[in-house]
């Protein structure tokens, strides 16, 4: 049994996920063996002796692998997602929290807009279908979700209070229950069957940045920012030598097409450039003007993202650090 437990509180709402979390997908290859697990060992050795056969055994070693603590979130919609004409009271954001971790995790999750006056909510989407059913759904109000095995993913909802009326971004945060920060940071005795935990390459945390419009966009293009922060010690917290990750989301409707598409952000005062930090589809580029499509000047970055045929969207990222 794994040495986690679940409040009291939530026994109230576990069992109405039991069909829903059942029916998860977990990798047929377990990739890394399950934290808790003795892994022992014991040689032997045999001989000739005056013309007699013998043999001894050694002592057994035996070492108790940890609990690796990671996640993944994954937006599982459209990379812009459309506003209109939605039903307020069943209009969801879907995606998908995947422990990818080798014990059985919980995970806290926060949602923040800066457009929004009241912060939007997290939902377990019970049945799977993308859209928020109150009489079926689970709103987490800060609660952990359920213990999740090692590979198990959890359909989730972004929610928001109201509507919002334009063009925005907001952003999912999740952690390990048991713990982040810095890869390799300890936490003895809290993994599965009283292992340690080590925070993975993840960090034991993840940012999922989702933008939304309004408006069908027709052949106007529309710019999506968003942001998240990493301090010095492994949390959000916006201080002194935090990195600021900017996500630039470049969307084009209708069925003509976009020509000479730039992108220019300048840096944030109190902020200074990282070098080597641009990324355009995740692929790096240089921050000097040359043959590929972005440069740094010194005060912003420049994107050339040339023609750009519709419908699609291209992401551009990079990081500042706070002074």
């Amino acid at each position: 049994m794994a040495s986690k437990t679940v409040s009291s509180k939530q026994e109230t709402w576990l069992g109405a996920l039991a069909a829903a979390l059942l029916s998860l997908p977990v990798p047929h290859a377990q990739a890394a063996t399950l934290a808790g697990t003795a892994v022992s060992n014991t040689a032997s050795a045999s001989y000739q002796m005056e013309g007699a056969s013998g043999s001894t055994t050694s002592n057994t070693v035996a070492t108790e692998v940890d609990e690796i603590l990671d996640i993944t979130l994954r937006n599982t919609g459209t990379e812009t997602v459309r506003l209109d004409g939605r039903d307020a009271a069943t209009f969801a954001i879907p995606f998908v929290l995947t422990n990818t971790g080798n014990g059985d995790e919980a995970f806290q999750l926060e949602a923040a807009d800066p457009s929004q006056e009241v912060a939007p909510t997290v939902a377990i989407d019970v049945d799977g279908n993308g859209a928020y059913d109150p009489a079926v759904d689970i709103t987490l109000s800060g609660q952990p979700t359920p213990l999740l095995a090692p590979g198990a993913q959890l359909n989730l909802l972004l929610r928001f209070a109201r509507l919002p009326t334009g063009a925005g971004g907001a952003t999912i945060t999740a952690r390990a229950e048991t713990g982040s920060g810095a890869p390799g940071t300890f936490f003895a005795g809290k993994g599965d069957r009283g292992s340690d935990a080590v925070v993975g390459r993840t960090r034991a945390e993840a940012t999922l940045p989702i933008a939304y419009g309004v408006g069908s966009g027709g052949s106007v293009a529309q710019l999506i920012k968003s942001q998240t922060v990493r301090a010095p010690d492994g949390t959000a917290a916006p201080v002194s030598g935090a990195v600021v990750t900017y996500r630039l989301a470049l969307t084009a409707g209708g069925g003509t097409v976009l020509s000479d598409a730039e992108i220019v952000d300048p840096i944030p005062v109190g902020t200074a450039f990282v070098p080597g930090s641009i990324q355009i589809e995740d692929i790096a580029v240089s921050d000097v003007a040359d043959a590929d499509a972005a440069f740094f000047d010194g005060a912003a970055i420049h994107i050339a993202l040339g023609e750009i045929s519709q419908p699609t969207t291209r992401v551009v990222t990079f990081q500042v650090t706070i002074l």
